[in-house]
């Protein structure tokens, strides 16, 4: 069976369909002890507000997350919802719902460079034009959690 990749974006994007009866959802995250109440409070606020909905949260420390995770995947189980970050790993496993339209995809795009160095940038942007920061500087923290700049590489042709 497959499953939804996202923890809070899940959550979040569920809160806007109803859910089915006496459903009972796994919720897979990896963190530190104080880490867990905010947790907590998204799984306890969605709850309140789908009483016929059950989260359970499982919670285990980064060393030893993704071993438990595959060993859950790989026996044809595991939790509903969870986090990760190697995503494409997960995805050729087949381990992944698709989002759809919404989700990221792979791409291409064929280039015609002169000889020479060039800087390759990516960048995503939203219905809003809401766009990536360009670089990781107004993005760090000490863990280097949600580090979405724009990705860059330099190549020579």
């Amino acid at each position: 069976m497959k499953r939804l990749w996202s923890a809070v974006l899940g959550l979040a994007l569920s809160a806007a369909t109803p859910a089915f009866a006496d459903t009972n959802l796994v919720f897979a995250f990896w963190g530190d002890p104080p880490e867990v109440p905010p947790f907590e409070k998204i799984a306890n606020d969605y709850m309140a507000k789908h009483p016929d909905v059950h989260i359970e949260l499982q919670n285990a420390p980064w060393s030893g997350y993704f071993t438990k995770l595959d060993a859950q995947l790989a026996a044809g189980g595991g939790p509903d919802v969870f986090f990760i970050t190697n995503v494409p790993s997960y995805a050729a496993r087949n381990t992944l719902e698709d989002l759809g339209p919404w989700a990221w995809r792979h791409w291409r795009a064929p280039l015609d460079l002169p000889p020479g160095e060039h800087e390759l940038v990516v960048r995503a942007w939203d219905s809003s034009a809401a766009t990536q920061p360009e670089d990781e500087a107004s993005l760090w923290n000490p863990k280097g959690y949600v580090n979405n700049a724009r990705p860059r590489a330099t190549i020579r042709t």
